[in-house]
């Protein structure tokens, strides 16, 4: 479906909304919201009051004050901590089959999951879907929402398209002092000059939303702000203004791009040295900011995805096949958004020139990372095809367990061999249940290797590698032996497997291998010691192995 269309089926709802009236049923909050609603911000004891609601035995009260905790953490730019609220509104309004109350939920969501910078089709999703079931007094503030999505995403003229049905009804709610359209103007402003439109309308409508930003939340505050910087509308006071805003709101990422645009540094009291200092202080924070905000969101969609397969099993458990299904596609999808996100920050962290060399290390963890999950899928795919529910359901466990390990260490650099060998026999386990238990594994170090440490993850693909050849021989004397030495100023780790020989092995990519190459070749280029860095192979007639060395001055 074309987003021409998709604009046509919105103009043509709100048409229905207001010449027929909404065709929908929609309950009312329960009393105790509404008297929550009714309180003066200033009253302190409501935060006591949501919390005695959100864990009221009535379910449409818990969901409607889980909401209602959501929205507050909202206007308090505290996403992450609106959304386990949004969940469990969710899923208690799906279960209650409460339309008014799922549509603001949905609003909600796509609000919080776009403010983290979540995959806009997905955020585009959610806000359609509240769009869909909005009654039709919120049908115009919804759809303006969604205006800001599409805009992220460059769609200007369906932006336009849809700006033009929602002006009228903002302006003639804002001459009734029902709202302020400033996000409204800001966002067609961006539209129009993003199809290099009339330069004089950018700027009227820019100017009156900038003109009414007294006025709004801090949250709509935020956003006209971020439009407005984009188009370079801001005067030099009102840059100093933002400042202090983003300052107060803790946004280091607004206080970033208006510090970047600011000229009269004495606006803010500041000479010229502490105004360079505070700029990349806030380059700095924002960056860190933008990195902790991921691995919230990453750490919250596991524990998200683990409730919601929880549910579906409590829920149907005769449907196996459709719990582990769900299962992967959570799994897989949660590595995708690690690797999105992982990928996206290249582009804040390359201000900063002495990250350059990290950024190009993650390129190759990030690349080995889907190759190790592609195989632990494929073992899943295998129960599944031989009908082992219970073994599959068992592996699926595992791995998640293996995969929490591994996100836990993603932002360590160096591990020591001792960290490195748990991580590994965690991952042995999965293997040796897909294979049967028929591949010995066997591990040695001398007195000083344990404590050595290597870069992290860069044994578990060799050993991957290893599983893949030596697990696929027709012999029963298989096994894999990993061992690390010291000696004299490097460290020798040394992978043998019972391959049976580089022609006779099963058919495969050697991906693995040939990452671990480019990873070696990584370490050598910035290494004072490169002729320490090697990495050789040897696929013989009864056995393969792959040897590693790298210098001891690299573990300090």
């Amino acid at each position: 479906m074309n987003w021409v269309f998709k604009l046509s089926i919105l103009k043509i709802a709100l048409l229905l909304f207001l010449f027929t009236g909404c065709k929908q049923d929609y309950s009312t909050p329960p009393a105790q919201i509404e008297y929550y609603y009714s309180l003066p911000d200033s009253i302190v004891e409501t935060s006591q009051i949501l919390e005695e609601l959100i864990g009221a035995s009535d379910a449409r009260i818990r969901a409607w004050a889980s909401l209602a905790q959501s929205e507050k953490f909202i206007l308090q730019t505290n996403f992450i901590a609106a959304l386990p609220h949004i969940e469990n509104a969710e899923y208690l309004f799906r279960e209650l089959d409460d339309k008014l109350g799922l549509s603001k939920v949905m609003h909600y969501k796509a609000h919080a999951y776009w403010s983290l910078g979540a995959n806009a089709k997905n955020v585009i999703a959610f806000s359609e879907a509240a769009i869909a079931l909005a009654p039709p007094d919120k049908w115009s503030m919804y759809s303006g929402n969604h205006t800001i999505y599409l805009l992220d995403r460059g769609y200007y003229k369906e932006v336009l398209s849809l700006s033009d049905t929602l002006l009228p009804i903002f302006r003639k709610e804002e001459s009734s002092g029902q709202i302020l359209p400033s996000e409204a103007y800001a966002v067609r402003a961006v539209a129009i000059q993003g199809l290099q439109g009339d330069a004089q309308e950018v700027d009227t409508l820019i100017n009156a939303a900038l003109g009414q930003i007294n006025f709004l939340n801090p949250v709509d505050r935020l956003h006209v702000y971020r439009l407005a910087l984009y188009l370079g509308a801001l005067s030099q006071q009102q840059l100093a203004v933002c400042v202090d805003f983003a300052q107060k709101i803790k946004s280091a990422a607004l206080e970033a791009k208006a510090r970047e645009q600011l000229d009269q540094i004495d606006l803010l009291g500041e000479t010229s040295d502490q105004s360079r200092r505070a700029l990349m202080s806030a380059y700095k924070r924002a960056s860190r900011d933008s990195e902790l905000l991921k691995e919230e969101l990453v750490s919250y969609e596991l524990e998200r995805g683990k409730r919601a397969s929880l549910r579906e099993e409590k829920a149907a458990a005769f449907k196996q096949t459709t719990f582990l299904a769900t299962s992967l596609s959570i799994i897989a999808a949660l590595l995708a958004f690690v690797l999105i996100y992982r990928n996206q920050n290249v582009a804040s962290q390359a201000r900063i020139n002495e990250q350059d060399a990290v950024l190009l290390l993650e390129s190759y963890k990030n690349r080995i990372r889907p190759h190790f999950l592609f195989n632990q899928l494929n073992n899943v795919n295998s129960f599944l095809n031989q009908e082992k529910l219970e073994e599959a359901q068992e592996y699926v466990g595992l791995l998640s367990v293996h995969l929490r390990l591994l996100l836990e260490s993603s932002n360590e650099k160096l591990s020591t061999i001792s960290q490195e060998y748990d991580r590994l026999k965690n991952y042995v386990i999965l293997q040796q249940k897909a294979n049967n238990d028929k591949v010995e594994v066997r591990y040695s170090t001398d007195q000083e290797s344990p404590q050595v440490r290597i870069p992290t993850g860069i044994l578990q693909p060799l050993v991957e590698n290893s599983f893949k050849y030596a697990g696929n021989t027709k012999f029963s004397d298989v096994y894999i032996h990993v061992s690390a030495q010291v000696i004299e100023n490097k460290v020798n780790i040394n992978i043998e497997d019972s391959g049976y020989g580089f022609m006779e092995r099963a058919p495969g990519t050697g991906q693995g291998l040939r990452l671990i190459e480019e990873r070696i070749a990584f370490y050598k280029s910035i290494s004072p010691h490169p002729e320490l860095w090697t990495l050789s192979t040897d696929f013989g007639k009864r056995k393969s192995t792959v040897n590693i060395t790298m210098p001891l001055t690299y573990t300090s």
